[in-house]
């Protein structure tokens, strides 16, 4: 469960409470639950971080949502708790496969593009595992082995 909080909001005690009676009312509060502190931006001294328990589990979150501030950390929690299998792999894609190259900026990061001799493309993309299951062939890589990718120069 994530709460979404208004870390700027001088009510915030008040509404952290109702919230968790309504969770208890619903018989929720033994879900796990991580609290967002949205608005960082407008809290003097607020900075993005994940705050863990003793037992290394998130507990707050500081993001905001109008900067962008936190989101990395709050999106990488989500995938570590989540299970989402991060991989980068090499795709060669020929002068006809433009609508694919395109695919692959829409849902991965791009590391590396080049252009081999017969005017196709060779990439290293990273992404989730479930976003590039559409690939066929192409080498899989885990994540921070990246210089063993093949040099396409």
């Amino acid at each position: 469960l994530l709460h979404v909080i208004d870390a700027s909001d001088e009510q915030m005690d008040d509404t952290i409470a109702e919230v968790d009676r309504v969770i208890e009312e619903i018989g929720a509060e033994d879900v796990p639950q991580i609290r967002v502190m949205n608005k960082l931006d407008r809290v003097e001294g607020a900075v993005p971080h994940v705050r863990h328990d003793e037992l290394g589990k998130p507990q707050e979150i500081w993001v905001s949502a109008h900067t962008g501030e936190g989101l990395d950390g709050l999106t990488g929690t989500l995938k570590a708790l989540f299970g989402e299998r991060e991989v980068v792999r090499q795709v060669r894609l020929a002068p006809s496969e433009g609508a694919t190259r395109a695919r692959l900026y829409r849902v991965a990061t791009i590391l590396r593009e080049d252009v081999d001799d017969a005017g196709g493309w060779i990439l290293d993309v990273q992404g989730s595992a479930e976003r590039l299951k559409f690939l066929d062939g192409g080498r899989t890589i885990p994540v921070g082995h990246e210089p063993e990718l093949a040099d396409a120069g």
